[in-house]
Parts: C-alpha cells; sequence; structure tokens
C-alpha cells in the first residue's frame, strides 16, 4: 500500500546533491530560525536552528535546510533522481498485489511542491520502495530489484527451478554513498534516531513523521505516520 514517507525521504535530495556535486557534507545552510516563507507558505522545522551543515541537515532531520539544498539542484534534477531511485514504478518483486505508487513529473508541480516533495509529502511510496532506495546506500550505489524467492527444491533437495534478478543498474557513486553512510551514522548516534542506536551494530538509518491525509481534505494535525529504514553495519 501507497503512504507519504515524510522525512526518511531527505535521503534522495541529500544523495542527488552530493551526486551532481552542488554540495558537500560540510557546507552551511541556514535553517531559518525554524519558519521559513517559500512556495507561497511558511515551512517550519520541528526545532529552530540557525546554521546547519548538510551532514547535520539529515542528521537533524531539519525540513528547511532539506528544501534549500533541494531548490539548489532544482526541480528537473530531483525528480530525475527520484526516477533513478525507482519511485512512482512498481519495484518488480515477486509478490503479487504491488502499486506504482504516486511521482509526478515537474510539469505538473504546483509552486510549493518544491518545498513538500523533497521532505516527503506530496509523494506516495511504498515500503518496499523504500527499502529497494536504502538499500542503493548500503551497497555501493546500485538499485536491485528486490525478491522472496531464491529458487524452488524437489522434495529430493533437488534444485527445480532457480531465480535470477535482473541486472543492477548504478545509481550513485560509491564517493557519494560512503559520504551517506557517514549522515546515517550520525542520524543513530547523534540525531533523530539515537534511541536504535546498538552496542552490537554500527547501525545507520533515517527517521520520518508526516501528516497523515484527512480523506476530507489537508491532512490531519495529529494524526502521523512514523517510521524507520536503515541498515547495519555499517
Amino acid at each position: 500500500n501507497v503512504y507519504e514517507p515524510g522525512s526518511i525521504f531527505k535521503v534522495i535530495a541529500a544523495s542527488a546533491a552530493l551526486e551532481e556535486g552542488i554540495a558537500d557534507l560540510e557546507d552551511v545552510f541556514y535553517c531559518e530560525k525554524g519558519e521559513y516563507r517559500v512556495g507561497g507558505r511558511i515551512l517550519h522545522d520541528f526545532h529552530p536552528y540557525g546554521e546547519l551543515s548538510l551532514m547535520d541537515v539529515i542528521a537533524r532531520s531539519s525540513n528547511i535546510g532539506t528544501v534549500k539544498v533541494a531548490q539548489k539542484l532544482g526541480e528537473e534534477k530531483l525528480y530525475e533522481y527520484i526516477e533513478k531511485f525507482g519511485f512512482g514504478r512498481p519495484t518488480g518483486i515477486d509478490l503479487s498485489g504491488e502499486v506504482a505508487g504516486i511521482s509526478r513529473h515537474p510539469s505538473v508541480w504546483s509552486r510549493s511542491d518544491i518545498t513538500t516533495i523533497p521532505i516527503g509529502q506530496g509523494i506516495a511510496v511504498t515500503a518496499v520502495q523504500m527499502v529497494k532506495a536504502v538499500s542503493v546506500i548500503a551497497n555501493g550505489g546500485y538499485a536491485v530489484t528486490p525478491d522472496v524467492v531464491d529458487r524452488m527444491t524437489t522434495w529430493e533437495g533437488g534444485v527445480y527451478k532457480e531465480f535470477t534478478p535482473p541486472p543492477a543498474v548504478r545509481v550513485l557513486s560509491e564517493d557519494t554513498c560512503r559520504k551517506m553512510r557517514k549522515v546515517l551514522r550520525k542520524v543513530v548516534t547523534e540525531g533523530t534516531g539515537r534511541r536504535v542506536n546498538s552496542k552490537v551494530y554500527e547501525l545507520c538509518g533515517k527517521t520520518g513523521t508526516a501528516q497523515m491525509v484527512n480523506p476530507a481534505g489537508g491532512y490531519f494535525e495529529n494524526k502521523y505516520h512514523a517510521s524507520f529504514m536503515g541498515f547495519a553495519p555499517m
């Protein structure tokens, strides 16, 4: 099923900015002390921040910082990476009933979409699409078709049929993935994901809290999809 992912989607804009060379981990973005008038609306952060590095924008999950990164990247380039990561179409996993999610081309974006899509609202995804996306960072840059069944065997143990997924497609460089692993590690050690930190594994991840869509229109004020995606070891 689809849902709006919220802040776990911020890894797409950050990864794209690093890959395109428009920002590096230590580049600083001014986060407007928590209130930013942009795209015909006022964008807020949960905590008011001043200057944050790109690393801390993601570790502390600043909406304003992420949107400023996305503005620097541009709508077309952001959408290009949304597509590269596999959103807006089924992953091809070998389970029935998979849906494509909802990802619109920038030609039909509203003035405010650049302020919502980078932070995971105004786009609809599935959980398996998010797992596929974070695996790109974990595995060194490749989009891999997820699969459940490796092979079917006979009663005696012989192989009846083997399943070979399509070739992996490179999305990010190894250098970008190395930087993003550092970012997602800091989320868990010092940022919004501290409560999931492990004494056993070097865990990497990203938290997300997205307002739930109200069927009557707009969003509920006090209902949220809370999520975490990650991987271990770093």
